[in-house]
């Protein structure tokens, strides 16, 4: 259980944050907004794939139960 709560950590945290009260936005500046944000977020996992992901897949052998949890958590 606590593992669920550790991963879902994050997106929650970004749902929350984007729901705080602001300035009332018109649906060209939503876009906008949201074109921002998937850019950041998309560079971010690019990233962290290529650091963090990709040599860890790469060192090793089989898809075992280390390999998963190195995935879900890096760092």
């Amino acid at each position: 259980m606590a593992d669920i709560g550790f991963l879902a950590f994050f997106p929650l945290l970004l749902a929350g944050l984007l729901r705080l009260p602001g300035p009332r936005r018109d649906a060209g500046e939503r876009v906008r907004l949201a074109l921002d944000i998937s850019v950041v977020v998309l560079a971010s996992a690019m990233g962290l794939c290529f650091f963090v992901v990709g040599p860890t897949v790469r060192g090793s052998d089989l898809m075992e139960l280390s390999t998963l949890l190195s995935l879900a958590y890096p760092g």
